[in-house]
């Protein structure tokens, strides 16, 4: 562990490492061991925290719990509507897939001729050796 990341997980879980990530407790510690100096960080942290736990926790009213429950949608319109839309997106795809295949077939690449000299014609500007060919033949 580096200390950066040391440093980014004490301000996100505070100073005591029982409230880190438990894989990550292991090397936190170990980086301890051998940079003392971190500890500060873990001090004005935990002061953070004691704040924190100090301060008091605001409760809802039984009135704002009823108005907020209330205006939540019903569960089965929920339940129907993304029923409707899974139904929808697996048509959708099934339709792109089919006009893409249908595209495919009647858009395909041209049939194969059997004139090798017109194939030399095309393939020429790629073969670096085609002007050495065209030059014996002409």
């Amino acid at each position: 562990m580096s200390p950066e990341r040391f440093e980014h997980l004490a301000q996100a879980y505070g100073g005591d490492l029982r409230r880190w990530p438990v894989a990550t407790r292991a090397a936190a510690a170990d980086l301890l061991r051998t940079r003392p100096e971190l500890e500060r960080r873990l001090t004005m942290e935990a002061a953070t925290d004691a704040l924190l736990d100090a301060s008091p926790r605001s409760v809802p009213s039984a009135g704002l719990r009823a108005r907020v429950l209330a205006a939540a949608p019903a569960e089965r319109v929920r339940a129907a509507w993304q029923a409707g839309w899974t139904w929808l997106s697996g048509a959708g795809l099934a339709g792109a897939c089919a006009a893409g295949l249908a595209v495919g077939v009647l858009v395909g690449p041209p049939p194969v001729q059997d004139d090798l000299g017109a194939l030399a014609v095309l393939l020429a500007p790629y073969d670096p050796l085609a002007a050495v060919d065209a030059e014996i033949v002409g």
